[in-house]
């Protein structure tokens, strides 16, 4: 759409604008067009259908449109459809479809039926690739999408693992970015709504099922809609096969009429025309011909099926097995080629392709025959400028595929007219400002096998990963500070780009995978020097150390972490040089930023296996067990951590050690298992005395405390604490000293001193704000809030938690979010507003994901609900209980008082 002042202006709108200024009826205007009244009717009712620019040039010549008025007009057909688009109100958003759907009026009423009637809970589309079923998906959300509260769309085709498709779920749903994606934080964010939920492309993502099953446990209003090529496998799974579009009968000769003889296989050669008894209507009233000469008009307005070309065209449109994209990708040659020329020509590449690959099924083989058949049609500096895009995924930069091109030493002359060319021809897509290109994956399939015989691949791989590995990697690998969420836009918008360079620079044939099953959620961050353990906040050794190891052995954290690895292949030495410190730093930051943990893992694992430099792949080892420890898997992270202490104990810095230890205290501390946590947290600490690191004796004597603290050791737990507030005021660590200050203050405040918390905690406010540090000040406000709450402040608390929340919103953190929500939720219940305060609760179920607050959270939803729902309240401090045995967290005096009055209401003992 174009914008007139404030005013929207869509293609169809601009139509039949023009076309009453002229006085011009839809007869008229086909007439002068070439089009049909069919097709005018149709661009001029609907604004999700974008036409061709063959079709809009077309009309723009009937109209007699001067070139601003033409230009308008190109432009609106452009943003028509656009993805993105929403319909209706709420959290509806769907892309617009960018083009009719034929010959599925049945599966589209009785799936629609299906899915609005929440019978079946999960409704699975499946067929060969370029049978319509993600077209399919579409058009049922549309028709549906007034049924439902929400209705998110996710385009899985990219991704290859549950881990993947998890971040996307949380993105398309709302969840704070950055929080450790998780089907918990997805399945509380969507919780009870009627909801549905379209992914497409399902069929590459690994233990897609486990995670469907959760969510539909999870949220009893979830409607899924799946697309894939095989069904999920699961019990409550209504399955649809799509079958291909009906063909067209072959026509009869007249018996009168002698013709040609048959083609090979049987099928009548082109010449003769169609008998009455299988006449032209018979013809025309198959879908697949409908969606043929529907198509073909879009790139030739006049073409049109008569007695002379019948039998050609019938023919050419059952070769192609009524597969929707064959016969997209055939119709764009009628606008030049003559249907029987087409025909014989495909008709050769099929019976090629057939002897060549007969382990190929049938109909991916017609396909796929059609898509080299249309590449072969091409220019050759087209095809080399497609055969270049193999190399890429995603929606690659038109300025990317330059720079590839030319870093590989092809020609880069007329790439836009190229890149144009091949939109017009169906192969790619372009955004609406055509600076980014897309492919499906069937086409891309045909374009890897271009690069692979161009002869440039080598080069052209070795280009693509300098490029897409440049975006991400750190100028300077020895900073403390996390890199500001905006400044990873860049990385966000090719990070598929990323994933195959680093695919390429580790020697794997295919894309990432997890071969291990999803653990859950994790339960420790890092965060820029200081973590999150327990109910304290400490250091698991990263403490702005950003440059670490990683790797791990298969078995390791559940496995490589690839997949497809039985076609790897080794990376040139060149492009493992990439893998150095540099971006092995910028891929941690980019991960722990964005909350990415299981990917962290995966990818920094195999990073670390082929690094040469030593100290880049302990590093690599380093981060991947931190992000196996985010993710769940604890195991993981302490055999990470040995791997990383075998390749460089000392991760290239005299207290990198330290890091490595305070990672194992963490991990065995999630494992429940607390003395081996404090005896590594205690040889941290003597390794940060032997090499004179005050930062990090600080940082050991901080964790041990908050050890401590969560098992419940509350005035050793406060010595530890004040010994690492008495050295960094003599360091003049600011920062440590707020950090001090904070756990002090939150000790005291769970012990129920709150007016001492408040005392320490406005001191640890006080003083961040005058280090301009958003993310220490959004903590420090939280845990006042919740001192404020005891004090009975029921204003301070307010405005505290409030301004933490504001806080935590631009610097994208949810953990402060939950700790302020848990707050605000207190002062609702105090307040006797029950709903209100379940609310709030909700929210910060959404925005965290470590036990002890999990904990905390579901025993004040069980306080809630008590009186409206007992079983749901029973329930709550069931998990509640379970979670704090497993981890020997106890709830604090502070908690205490609500746990006992609920239990009291409820009429159950202590947990």
């Amino acid at each position: 759409m174009t914008m007139r002042g404030s005013e929207r202006v869509t293609f169809s709108g601009l139509l039949v604008g023009h076309r009453t200024a002229r006085g011009m009826s839809q007869e008229d205007l086909a007439e002068a067009s070439g089009l049909s009244v069919q097709a005018i009717s149709l661009l001029e009712r609907t604004s999700r259908r974008r036409p061709r620019l063959r079709t809009v040039r077309a009309l723009a010549d009937a109209l007699g449109l001067i070139p601003e008025a033409r230009r308008e007009l190109e432009l609106a057909a452009r943003a028509t459809a656009e993805p993105g688009g929403q319909r209706g109100a709420g959290r509806i958003d769907l892309p617009a479809p960018v083009s009719s759907i034929v010959g599925r009026e049945y599966e589209v009423g009785v799936l629609s039926r299906v899915v609005r009637g929440a019978g079946d809970p999960l409704v699975t589309v499946t067929g060969p690739g370029g049978v319509g079923k993600s077209r399919l998906a579409l058009e049922i959300a549309w028709r549906v999408a007034e049924s439902f509260d929400q209705v998110h769309v996710v385009d899985a085709s990219p991704m290859r693992d549950l881990d993947e498709l998890v971040v996307a779920l949380a993105a398309a749903v709302g969840c704070r970015p950055g929080g450790g994606a998780s089907l918990v934080s997805v399945a509380a964010r969507i919780g009870r709504a009627r909801a549905l939920l379209l992914v497409d492309g399902a069929e590459h993502v690994t233990d897609l099922a486990a995670g469907v099953s959760e969510l539909l446990t999870r949220c009893p209003g979830l409607q899924l809609l799946v697309t894939s090529r095989t069904p999920l496998g699961l019990a409550e799974e209504r399955r649809w096969p799509l079958e291909p579009l009906r063909l067209p009968p072959l026509p009869r000769r007249s018996p009168t009429t002698p013709g040609p003889a048959p083609a090979p296989g049987g099928t009548p050669a082109s010449g003769a025309g169609p008998s009455p008894a299988t006449g032209l209507d018979r013809i025309m009233a198959a879908p697949a011909m409908v969606l043929l000469v529907e198509r073909a008009r879009e790139v030739l307005p006049t073409f049109a099926v008569e007695a002379g070309n019948a039998t050609a065209v019938v023919t050419l449109c059952r070769r192609l097995d009524g597969l929707p994209l064959a016969i997209e990708l055939a119709a764009v040659q009628l606008g030049d080629h003559d249907p029987a020329a087409l025909d014989a020509q495909l008709r050769e590449r099929v019976t090629s392709l057939h002897a060549e690959a007969v382990d190929v099924p049938g109909r991916h083989r017609t396909l796929r025959a059609t898509v080299e058949w249309s590449t072969e049609r091409l220019l050759p500096r087209d095809r080399q400028v497609m055969a270049v895009l193999g190399a890429f995924r995603g929606t690659p930069t038109v300025a990317a595929l330059r720079s590839v091109l030319e870093a590989a030493g092809l020609d880069v002359e007329d790439l836009d007219e190229a890149v144009t060319r091949l939109a017009e021809a169906s192969l790619v897509t372009l955004t609406e400002d055509e600076t980014r290109v897309g492919m499906l994956d069937t086409i891309r399939e045909v374009a890897q096998d271009l690069l692979v015989t161009s002869g440039h691949e080598a080069p052209v791989r070795v280009a693509h990963a300098r490029l897409m590995l440049g975006i991400v990697r750190t100028a300077d690998p020895s900073r403390h500070e996390l890199p500001a969420s905006e400044d990873l836009v860049p990385v966000d918008l090719d990070l598929d780009n990323i994933r195959a360079a680093l695919a390429w620079a580790t020697g794997r044939a295919g894309e990432f995978r997890s071969t291990a099953e999803f653990r859950g959620t994790g339960e420790y961050r890092l965060t820029g020097g200081y973590g999150t353990t327990g109910g304290s906040w400490s250091g698991i050794g990263a403490g702005g150390f950003w440059t670490g190891a990683g790797g791990t052995e298969a078995g390791a954290g559940g496995g490589t972490g690839l997949g497809g690895v039985g076609g790897s292949r080794p990376a040139s030495d060149d492009v493992r040089q990439l893998l150095d410190v540099a971006l092995v730093t910028g891929l941690a930051q980019y991960y722990w930023v964005r909350g990415r943990f299981a990917e962290c893992r995966r990818v920094l694992a195999a990073v670390s296996d082929v690094a040469p430099d030593p100290v880049a792949a302990a590093l690599a080892a380093y981060w991947a067990g931190v992000g196996s420890l985010e993710h769940g898997d604890a195991e993981g992270a302490v055999a990470l951590a040995e791997r990383a202490t075998a390749l460089r104990p000392d991760l290239g810095r005299p207290d990198g050690r330290c890091s490595v230890l305070a990672l194992v205290a963490a991990a065995r501390r999630s494992l429940g298992d607390h003395d081996a946590s404090l005896a590594a947290h205690r040889e941290c600490l003597l390794v940060a005395e032997q090499v004179d690191s005050p930062r990090y004796v600080t940082i050991a004597v901080n964790n041990i405390g908050a050890l401590l603290h969560d098992t419940g050791d509350f005035d050793l737990a406060e010595e530890y604490y004040r010994r690492s507030l008495g050295i960094s005021e003599a360091r003049r660590d600011e920062r440590g000293t707020v950090i001090a200050l904070l756990n002090l203050g939150e000790i005291a405040k769970d012990g129920c001193r709150f007016d001492d918390g408040h005392r320490l905690l406005t001191r640890a406010v006080s003083r961040s704000r005058k280090l301009r540090e958003p993310y220490l000040l959004g903590l420090c406000l939280a845990m006042l809030a919740e001192a404020e709450v005891g004090r009975g402040r029921e204003a301070e608390a307010t405005a505290a938690a409030e301004e933490a929340v504001t806080v935590a919103r631009q610097i994208e953190y949810p953990r402060i979010t939950a700790q302020a929500e848990i707050s605000l939720g207190d002062l609702a219940l105090r307040a006797g507003d029950a709903a209100a305060a379940e609310r709030h609760y909700q929210v910060a179920q959404e925005h965290t994901t470590r036990s002890v607050d999990l904990a905390r959270i579901l025993e004040r939803l069980a306080a809630a609900c008590a009186d409206r729902d007992p079983e749901l309240a029973g329930s709550r401090l069931a998990e509640a209980d379970a979670m704090r045995r497993l981890r020997r967290y106890p709830i604090t005096p502070a908690d205490r008082p609500l746990v006992d009055d609920t239990r009291a209401r409820l009429g159950i003992g202590d947990g």
